[in-house]
């Protein structure tokens, strides 16, 4: 199959060309990543078409263009202003569609959650050209009223569209009433195989070390994890990285065992990750956008096999089957206590089945898995 995958993917290439770096997001462009790999190993062809998209208000023009760095990218034109650049590049996106289909068969476009640059370029797509279109819902915009005006375009979109999909891939359960009894299938994620293939070889530190890689926000639960630690008396060292509107609470009288790395680059973060002993996801639980998405640093965190301390976010429980320490309704003493006990297992070699529950749910991720199961499920 040929499949065209309409998205936000960002390299350095258009970072660089259209000065931003503020649309960039490394979660987002891992996630695309390991799509791509999952039907590329089950002998599937995909095209990313990036929408390029940057809010400088810099009122240019930015030509589309094929990556330097990727060859099955190309990048949309966009008008840097605001409104203008979503309708020019959603405009672009069809353009670019129509131009490919002159040179191969297009079977399928997946499109990358109800951004309308992406969505209604898909259902135009299908309109002109009949070509069956595919949701991959990745976050529930719905639930963010926070975003304000954005959210109510981001709603607008989905209600044109979704009706009109041919099938969705949903990162949780919650979504299936959204999708009109489509065909579908629940992908919480895959497993990272950049992190897991990472070459490490370096040497764990004698004391015990924690990692939080992620947004500094309200949403993660980066206040819970930093309240938690007033209730561990353990000895450790927790890194933290990442930027958002909370990174101010790292610094004065924040815990002195935490150490705040800021923003790392992502293979140095990759580093990190192994390095560690034990990695944490904080984010809340008792949000609607909760169950509106699922952490994708957990799949990081999993690649690297290391022990794994989470929310019960998305239902984490149930997708962990036991691997994870779990704590749940964000009870900052409960991740105390998960902190403790995971600690006083590495002291006493006792973790063996939470590892190995880690490998065993590793594997069942890996994208070659996965493909299989996007390629029974919608791609027929």
């Amino acid at each position: 199959m040929n499949i065209l995958f309409l998205c936000n993917y960002m390299l350095e290439d258009v970072m660089t060309e259209r000065h931003n770096r503020n649309t960039f997001a490394q979660s987002a462009n891992n996630k695309i990543n390991q799509i791509v790999s999952a039907l590329t190993s089950n002998d599937h062809q995909v095209t990313l078409l990036s929408s390029g998209l940057v809010n400088n208000r810099s009122g240019r023009f930015y030509k589309r263009f094929k990556s330097r760095e990727c060859g099955h990218l190309h990048y949309a034109s966009i008008i840097d202003l605001p409104i203008l650049n979503t309708v020019s590049s959603l405009l672009s996106m069809v353009a670019l569609v129509a131009s490919i289909r002159k040179t191969m068969k297009v079977d399928y476009i997946i499109f990358w959650n109800y951004k309308p640059e992406v969505a209604v370029a898909a259902y135009l797509c299908k309109k002109l050209f009949g070509i069956k279109i595919i949701v991959d819902y990745e976050d529930g915009y719905f639930s963010l009223n926070q975003l304000g005006f954005k959210s109510k375009i981001f709603n607008l979109a989905e209600k044109l569209v979704s009706r009109h999909v041919d099938g969705a891939i949903l990162i949780s359960k919650s979504l299936i009433s959204r999708i009109h009894n489509k065909p579908y299938m629940i992908l919480n994620g895959l497993t990272n195989k950049k992190v897991m293939d990472y070459s490490y070889h370096g040497v764990k530190s004698e004391k015990i070390t924690l990692m939080y890689a992620g947004g500094l926000d309200y949403e993660r639960g980066i206040d819970v994890l930093l309240e938690a630690l007033k209730y561990t008396k353990q000895e450790f060292t927790l890194y933290i990285t990442g930027q958002g509107p909370l990174a101010d609470t790292l610094s004065g009288d924040c815990d002195p065992r935490v150490e705040y790395l800021g923003y790392l680059e992502y293979e140095e973060t990759i580093r990190r990750m192994h390095e560690a002993d034990i990695l944490i996801n904080p984010q809340r639980e008792t949000i609607a956008f909760a169950n509106a998405s699922f952490p994708s640093k957990i799949f990081d965190y999993l690649a690297t096999g290391n022990l794994i301390i989470s929310s019960n976010v998305a239902d984490m429980k149930a997708f962990a089957k036991q691997a994870f320490y779990i704590y749940e309704n964000d009870n900052p003493q409960q991740l105390s206590a998960c902190i403790d006990q995971s600690i006083r297992d590495i002291q006493h070699n006792s973790n063996d089945d939470k590892l190995t529950r880690i490998r065993q749910l590793k594997q069942e991720f890996l994208p070659e898995n996965v493909g299989m199961k996007i390629s029974a499920t919608l791609l027929n």
